[in-house]
């Protein structure tokens, strides 16, 4: 028995990978890789967010801080409008979605729910603070 659940969940993990979402996000992985410009902000930024400050005096810590925040929130604004990653977010969103839905049926037919009725249930908001009832979204 556990064979068959193990070989039809290798099954759906072979359906996803020929789904659509699936090779929409690999292209735009792919893409993102192969941008050069993206891969020089995406560089900027790491080394601007891994920079060790240590060397500043206090008295230009503050300006420095200031300063070095702006710049990395404009080398982020520039990431995030980049076609390539403004590409890759909406994939990535797309097959999150697909694999959320997925989870939500396995997790409901092993809490005893209708297999063929079985389904991601649609968000309402929170109602607790604990994430007791929901996908934990915050």
């Amino acid at each position: 028995m556990d064979d068959d659940i193990i070989e039809a969940t290798r099954k759906i993990g072979e359906l996803i990978q020929k789904d659509k979402r699936y090779k929409r996000f690999v292209e735009a992985c792919l893409k993102n890789e192969s941008d050069e410009n993206l891969q020089n902000l995406f560089k900027q930024f790491h080394d601007l967010k891994t920079n060790d400050s240590c060397c500043s005096d206090e008295k230009n810590l503050k300006n420095d801080d200031f300063s070095q925040k702006t710049t990395t929130v404009s080398l982020y604004d520039k990431i995030m409008s980049n076609e390539n990653m403004i590409e890759y977010k909406q994939a990535q969103e797309e097959l999150s979605t697909l694999v959320s839905r997925l989870t939500a049926i396995i997790v409901s037919c092993a809490e005893g729910e209708n297999p063929k009725t079985a389904d991601l249930k649609e968000s309402s908001g929170c109602s607790s603070k604990d994430c007791s009832c929901c996908s934990g979204c915050h």
